[in-house]
């Protein structure tokens, strides 16, 4: 995982233009954090190592070493992540680069 700084108390991660990862949005609801850790990397058919980050309640850092398994999150618009309390939430996957904002 990157190293986080603070600004004015507001915790930040920086990229530099060439370094991409992986933000994971829930739109509607979401599991909490350790059950995504090991809920994600089996359900979206993750293969090589992948750390997962939280940034908000609602946004995830996904990490991947792997740049197929990049490939394979970003080729599906969405990803229903079925929790162990039943209910299957809806997750997002976008490109986090040095221009995204988490507005």
């Amino acid at each position: 995982m990157k190293s986080v700084s603070y600004t004015n108390g507001i915790p930040r991660i920086v990229w530099t233009e060439d370094e991409v990862d992986l933000i994971g949005k829930f739109s509607y609801g979401w599991p909490i954090l350790e059950e995504r850790r090991s809920l994600i990397p089996r359900q979206c058919n993750i293969k090589g190592d992948c750390k997962i980050g939280l940034l908000r309640n609602r946004h995830i850092l996904i990490c991947l070493d792997q740049q197929e398994d990049f490939i394979n999150l970003m080729s599906k618009n969405i990803y229903y992540i079925l929790a162990k309390d039943g209910y299957s939430y809806p997750m997002r996957p976008l490109i986090y680069d040095a221009k995204f904002r988490v507005d």
